[in-house]
Protein backbone atom coordinates (compact mmCIF):
# COMPACT_ATOMS: atom_id res chain seq x y z
CA UNK A 1 0.00 0.00 0.00
CA UNK A 2 1.42 3.28 -0.86
CA UNK A 3 2.24 6.07 1.63
CA UNK A 4 -0.75 8.45 0.74
CA UNK A 5 -3.12 5.76 1.22
CA UNK A 6 -2.20 4.68 4.62
CA UNK A 7 -1.92 9.02 5.46
CA UNK A 8 -5.53 9.01 4.36
CA UNK A 9 -6.64 5.74 6.48
CA UNK A 10 -4.98 7.25 8.87
CA UNK A 11 -6.71 10.67 8.59
CA UNK A 12 -10.12 8.98 8.25
CA UNK A 13 -8.90 6.99 11.53
CA UNK A 14 -8.33 10.28 13.43
CA UNK A 15 -11.51 12.03 12.75
CA UNK A 16 -14.50 8.74 13.00
CA UNK A 17 -12.18 6.15 14.36
CA UNK A 18 -11.51 4.43 17.65
CA UNK A 19 -9.42 1.77 19.76
CA UNK A 20 -11.55 0.10 22.24
CA UNK A 21 -11.23 -2.96 24.30
CA UNK A 22 -13.96 -6.17 23.60
CA UNK A 23 -13.90 -8.35 26.62
CA UNK A 24 -15.12 -11.81 26.62
CA UNK A 25 -15.67 -14.70 28.98
CA UNK A 26 -15.27 -18.37 28.04
CA UNK A 27 -15.75 -21.67 29.53
CA UNK A 28 -13.27 -23.89 29.06
CA UNK A 29 -14.15 -27.43 29.92
CA UNK A 30 -11.34 -30.83 30.10
CA UNK A 31 -11.25 -34.21 30.64
CA UNK A 32 -10.94 -33.49 34.35
CA UNK A 33 -11.67 -29.63 35.10
CA UNK A 34 -13.90 -26.76 33.64
CA UNK A 35 -12.40 -23.50 34.01
CA UNK A 36 -13.43 -19.88 33.15
CA UNK A 37 -11.06 -17.90 30.85
CA UNK A 38 -11.60 -13.86 30.36
CA UNK A 39 -10.11 -12.89 26.97
CA UNK A 40 -9.40 -8.94 26.42
CA UNK A 41 -8.71 -8.07 22.79
CA UNK A 42 -7.68 -4.50 20.90
CA UNK A 43 -10.47 -3.39 18.54
CA UNK A 44 -9.96 -0.64 16.03
CA UNK A 45 -13.54 0.73 14.37
CA UNK A 46 -14.52 3.75 12.17
CA UNK A 47 -18.21 4.24 12.20
CA UNK A 48 -20.00 5.79 9.04
CA UNK A 49 -23.55 6.26 6.97
CA UNK A 50 -21.38 6.34 4.03
CA UNK A 51 -20.64 2.65 3.18
CA UNK A 52 -18.31 3.15 0.00
CA UNK A 53 -15.60 4.80 3.22
CA UNK A 54 -15.65 1.77 5.12
CA UNK A 55 -15.95 -0.72 1.66
CA UNK A 56 -12.44 1.14 0.92
CA UNK A 57 -11.14 0.51 4.40
CA UNK A 58 -12.25 -3.45 4.08
CA UNK A 59 -10.53 -3.59 0.70
CA UNK A 60 -7.35 -2.52 1.94
CA UNK A 61 -7.02 -3.84 5.28
CA UNK A 62 -9.51 -6.70 5.50
CA UNK A 63 -11.82 -6.68 8.72
CA UNK A 64 -15.65 -6.91 8.19
CA UNK A 65 -18.29 -3.74 8.53
CA UNK A 66 -21.58 -4.38 10.75
CA UNK A 67 -25.00 -2.72 10.04
CA UNK A 68 -25.33 -0.60 13.53
CA UNK A 69 -29.13 0.82 14.77
CA UNK A 70 -29.89 3.92 15.92
CA UNK A 71 -32.92 5.44 18.28
CA UNK A 72 -35.10 8.01 17.56
CA UNK A 73 -34.54 10.53 14.32
CA UNK A 74 -30.86 9.50 14.30
CA UNK A 75 -29.77 7.70 10.97
CA UNK A 76 -28.82 4.32 10.76
CA UNK A 77 -24.36 3.85 10.88
CA UNK A 78 -21.91 0.99 9.49
CA UNK A 79 -18.98 0.04 11.62
CA UNK A 80 -16.04 -1.31 10.21
CA UNK A 81 -13.97 -3.06 12.49
CA UNK A 82 -10.61 -4.99 12.70
CA UNK A 83 -9.56 -7.46 16.12
CA UNK A 84 -6.73 -8.69 17.53
CA UNK A 85 -3.94 -8.95 15.53
CA UNK A 86 -5.07 -7.14 12.54
CA UNK A 87 -5.64 -4.65 14.41
CA UNK A 88 -2.33 -4.51 15.60
CA UNK A 89 -0.69 -4.68 12.93
CA UNK A 90 -2.99 -1.63 11.42
CA UNK A 91 -2.43 0.35 14.36
CA UNK A 92 1.18 -0.05 13.43
CA UNK A 93 0.91 0.82 9.76
CA UNK A 94 -0.84 4.35 10.55
CA UNK A 95 1.19 5.15 13.87
CA UNK A 96 3.48 7.40 11.59
CA UNK A 97 0.47 9.70 10.47
CA UNK A 98 -1.55 9.80 13.52
CA UNK A 99 -2.11 13.03 14.92
CA UNK A 100 -5.28 12.61 17.21
CA UNK A 101 -5.59 9.08 18.14
CA UNK A 102 -1.47 8.98 18.45
CA UNK A 103 -1.49 7.69 21.99
CA UNK A 104 -4.51 5.68 21.90
CA UNK A 105 -2.78 3.53 19.12
CA UNK A 106 0.56 3.58 21.09
CA UNK A 107 -1.20 2.30 24.23
CA UNK A 108 -3.12 -0.22 22.07
CA UNK A 109 0.41 -1.64 20.22
CA UNK A 110 2.11 -1.83 23.92
CA UNK A 111 -1.09 -3.86 24.91
CA UNK A 112 -1.23 -6.36 21.95
CA UNK A 113 2.58 -7.19 22.68
CA UNK A 114 1.79 -8.16 25.96
CA UNK A 115 -0.06 -10.84 25.08
CA UNK A 116 1.13 -14.34 25.40
CA UNK A 117 1.35 -17.55 23.77
CA UNK A 118 -2.15 -18.76 23.82
CA UNK A 119 -3.06 -21.25 26.70
CA UNK A 120 -0.35 -20.01 28.74
CA UNK A 121 -1.08 -18.41 32.30
CA UNK A 122 -0.58 -14.80 32.48
CA UNK A 123 2.02 -13.40 35.44
CA UNK A 124 0.11 -11.16 37.93
CA UNK A 125 2.80 -8.03 36.77
CA UNK A 126 1.55 -8.76 33.24
CA UNK A 127 -2.28 -8.69 34.03
CA UNK A 128 -1.55 -5.52 35.79
CA UNK A 129 0.24 -3.64 33.13
CA UNK A 130 -2.61 -4.48 30.59
CA UNK A 131 -4.93 -2.92 33.47
CA UNK A 132 -3.17 0.18 33.26
CA UNK A 133 -2.70 0.40 29.65
CA UNK A 134 -7.12 -0.11 29.38
CA UNK A 135 -7.14 2.72 31.94
CA UNK A 136 -5.26 4.57 29.89
CA UNK A 137 -6.90 3.96 26.62
CA UNK A 138 -9.99 5.05 28.58
CA UNK A 139 -8.70 8.56 30.36
CA UNK A 140 -7.38 8.99 26.57
CA UNK A 141 -10.32 8.65 24.95
CA UNK A 142 -12.35 10.17 27.68
CA UNK A 143 -10.35 13.37 26.68
CA UNK A 144 -10.82 13.44 23.13
CA UNK A 145 -15.17 13.00 24.25
CA UNK A 146 -14.81 16.09 26.57
CA UNK A 147 -12.96 18.16 23.83
CA UNK A 148 -15.71 17.25 21.17
CA UNK A 149 -18.03 17.96 23.48
CA UNK A 150 -16.80 21.71 24.73
CA UNK A 151 -16.65 21.99 20.63
CA UNK A 152 -20.51 21.52 20.10
CA UNK A 153 -20.98 23.76 23.41
CA UNK A 154 -18.75 26.76 21.69
CA UNK A 155 -15.63 27.01 24.12
CA UNK A 156 -13.80 26.03 20.89
CA UNK A 157 -11.18 24.65 22.91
Amino acid sequence: MENTEIAYIAGLFDGEGCVQFRYRTRFIKREREARQTDQTHVVVSVNNTNTSVLEYLRSKLGGAIHFLKTSGNRKPYYEWRARRSQSFDILRMMLPYLRVKRRQAELAIEFQELIGIRGKRVTKETLAARLAIQRAIRVENGKLNRRAASRLEGDGK
